[in-house]
């Protein structure tokens, strides 16, 4: 009897490795789906929130835009145009007119300041200021 004992001992033996062998493999198999669904819905949050920061951008640039067009449709606006761009002027308003100085009057009263400069001078002299950029 002993014989037929140890007979079905090896032979539950390998049935329970069997059976330890397809479990283990079954609990792989899980989590390795769990850990792709793991991975997958934190792509998606991801996307999510990417997507809310992009949604509350254009919500600020419309607000903006919106603010823009507002002050577009003023009068303020509107006359501040019509007066830079088309020069017109409002009935009462006086132009003034004021005459920028030309840059030949600048020079010229801005050259009296300066010394006489003497031409009588050696070459080498010119040279050296020429190459050094010194004031003559």
């Amino acid at each position: 009897m002993e014989e037929k004992h140890k007979k079905r001992k090896k032979g539950f033996n390998w049935g329970f490795k069997i059976a330890f062998l397809a479990g283990l493999g079954v609990l792989v198999v899980i989590c390795v789906q769990l850990s792709e669904e793991v991975y997958r819905q934190k792509n998606i949050n991801k996307e999510v929130q990417e997507l809310q920061e992009e949604i509350e951008k254009v919500e600020k640039d419309n607000k903006e835009l919106k603010q823009l067009v507002q002050y577009f449709n003023t009068e303020e606006f509107k006359e501040k145009e019509a007066k830079e761009k088309l020069n017109l002027v409002k009935e009462g308003e006086k132009v003034v007119v004021v005459k920028k100085a030309s840059t030949e009057n600048a020079v010229a009263e801005k050259q009296p300041d300066k010394p006489e400069v003497s031409l009588n001078r050696p070459n080498y002299y010119w040279w050296w200021h020429y190459f050094f950029n010194l004031e003559v």
